[in-house]
């Protein structure tokens, strides 16, 4: 009967180290995202005080609009370059999740079953019908969270899917 204290602490040792692994993913992800967001802002706002500088130097009206309209052209392409690197990370810190929820499940539920088994081996007569229903609830939350990760995994893939057909230039005949 010792044993299944025992098994209890062990699985509650695993749980903390489940909830310090996802704060450090979590940390990861975040800090990948700030880091793209920082290094785009600073591209943007070095373009921004270049295009400022070409236009207070226009000599006349064309060359001002000559300059405003280089500037401008680009930012479709740069919009969906934008979006489809945001969308990438997405894919991967996605990725990422699955893999380590897809993995703890596995432990959690391994490790749930054996306890289910020894506590049945454990348990007093008449309890078998306790026992088969916590059985079938853990099969049936087991089988919700296949076809929540199934679904979550589709969803992904096909968000993936619609934004690579997005091209520069078919956002530019769009957009005109």
């Amino acid at each position: 009967m010792n044993a299944v204290p025992e098994q209890l602490v062990n699985m509650n040792k695993g749980a903390v180290q489940a909830w310090l692994d996802y704060a450090h993913l979590t940390a990861e992800s975040t800090e990948r995202f700030v880091d793209f967001q920082f290094r785009t802002s600073r591209a943007a706002m070095a373009e921004l005080m270049e295009t400022a500088r070409a236009l207070s130097g226009a000599k006349d009206a064309q060359e001002w609009v000559r300059l405003v309209t280089g500037a401008t052209q680009p930012a479709p392409d740069r919009t969906v370059a934008y979006a489809q690197h945001v969308q990438a990370m997405l894919a991967d810190v996605q990725k990422d999740f699955s893999k380590f929820f897809d993995g703890h499940v596995a432990e959690v539920n391994k490790n749930i079953s054996s306890l289910m088994e020894q506590m049945s081996q454990n348990a007093p007569a008449g309890a078998d019908v306790a026992v088969a229903a916590m059985k079938s609830a853990l099969s049936a939350a087991n089988q919700a969270y296949d076809a929540a990760s199934k679904a979550g995994k589709q969803m992904s893939e096909v968000a993936e899917a619609t934004l690579g057909a997005t091209t520069p230039t078919g956002a530019r005949k769009k957009a005109a």
